[in-house]
């Protein structure tokens, strides 16, 4: 079999033994090499579906929810060498049924990242799933954000980098006292997370004209614009003053301001 090794576990187990999903550490390869009744293919696949809502306003903290799905096959199956004797028969066997965790993932690391420097801050560290088989769906993975205050609407694409382990192969020899041996290989996979920042009017003071003279009411010339990409409906401007100044109208109705848009508006 021409197949690349990179990492080896040997333990024994009972016949009643559960998959190997479970391990925290993968060891280095010890290069042992036993009988090998089956060859099977495949691999796992991961894919993320966001849960809820993904528009937020520009300003806002909140939450990314991303479910993560396993929808790995194997491939190929080949016998390799045909086991004689009733010892091999149940070492065979028991290969072939582990065989199939080839698609099952393990160690799940997810990062969500920020590589096009969307205006969007991340705040959580990696998220861990000990691991998922075919077919399954994993409990979300929780990631805290901030949209910038000045963050323009519009679609963003942040990553979601996965790293993960998977069998690659199994052996097994010495029926009744099995010795099982498993190979592992790192995979990576980078999902899109898309979110969607809403639109929102956006006024400010453009600029600002007067001749102010003491002791005398004078005119204040403020124009206002809308720079956000939403309309501005019934807007209004309040001024607030502060000693030695007062003035007799602190508000100014500006209407209906399209983005773009400037009103002048007139205070005494």
């Amino acid at each position: 079999m021409s197949k690349k090794v990179l990492l080896l576990l040997g333990v024994f187990l009972l016949l009643a033994a559960t998959p190997n999903v479970s391990s925290e550490v993968i060891p280095p390869n010890i290069g042992e090499l036993l009988d090998d009744y089956y060859d099977v293919s495949g691999e796992p696949q991961l894919s993320g579906s966001v849960i809820g809502d993904l528009e937020f306003e520009s300003g806002e903290t909140s939450k990314i929810f991303v479910r993560l799905l396993n929808t790995g096959q194997t491939t190929t199956f080949d016998t390799e060498n045909e086991p004689s004797g009733p010892n091999e028969l149940m070492d065979a066997s028991t290969e072939l049924d582990l065989e199939y965790d080839i698609t099952t993932a393990i160690n799940i690391h997810g990062t969500l990242e920020n590589p096009e420097e969307a205006p969007i801050r991340i705040f959580s560290t990696p998220q861990n799933v000990e691991y998922l088989r075919s077919g399954e769906m994993a409990l979300p993975m929780e990631f805290d954000i901030e949209i910038f205050k000045n963050a323009p609407s519009g679609t963003y694409e942040l990553a979601l980098d996965l790293n993960y382990q998977y069998q690659i192969d199994v052996k097994v020899e010495g029926y009744p006292n099995q010795k099982i041996d498993y190979w592992y290989v790192t995979k990576n996979q980078t999902l899109p997370i898309y979110i969607e920042v809403k639109p929102k009017a956006d006024l400010i003071v453009e600029s600002v004209r007067s001749q102010l003279i003491p002791d005398q009411k004078s005119l204040l010339y403020i124009t206002y614009r809308n720079t956000g990409d939403e309309v501005a409906e019934d807007a209004v401007a309040r001024i607030t003053v502060s000693e030695p100044f007062s003035n007799t109208d602190d508000q100014a109705f500006l209407g209906t301001l399209g983005p773009g848009d400037s009103y002048q508006a007139l205070t005494v």
